[in-house]
């Protein structure tokens, strides 16, 4: 498989080094890699096959086009503000359509607002399409 914007991101450290690989179009990071000063030295001077500790994240999604959507529903017909991230939380998979994946975060200034003296959350919702040929 080809990844069509792939990124790697090195960050050195005192003690290690750890390195990050990135898959643009999915929009997320689906290795990391981390060396110890020796390990990192290892690799640098060509050393094959140099050990590392090795973690590996949503590989399913890899070569996949992510798409973003707002996600809008409503959390209470009465304006509470008591536990509103909470209840939005619970909330937020019903609303999804399937295929889709929710964002769980809550803690902006428009995460939340008031229409028609009913309570409403904004979050945004995700899925990995294919590429088309």
């Amino acid at each position: 498989m080809k990844i069509n914007d792939g990124r790697i991101t090195f960050l050195v450290g005192n003690e290690s080094t750890t390195i990050e690989i990135f898959d643009a179009d999915a929009n997320i990071i689906f290795a990391k890699i981390k060396l110890t000063n020796e390990q990192f030295v290892q690799a640098l001077s060509r050393l094959a096959n140099t050990e590392c500790d090795l973690e590996v994240f949503g590989l399913k999604n890899v070569g996949k086009k992510r798409e973003k959507r707002d996600l809008i529903f409503k959390v209470s017909d009465t304006v509470i503000y008591q536990n509103r991230v909470e209840k939005a939380k619970s909330l937020v998979k019903s609303f999804c359509p399937e295929g889709w994946e929710p964002a769980m975060y809550f803690g902006s200034q428009s995460s939340f607002f008031v229409k028609d003296k009913k309570l409403f959350a904004k979050t945004y919702m995700y899925r990995w399409v294919d590429y088309e040929k």
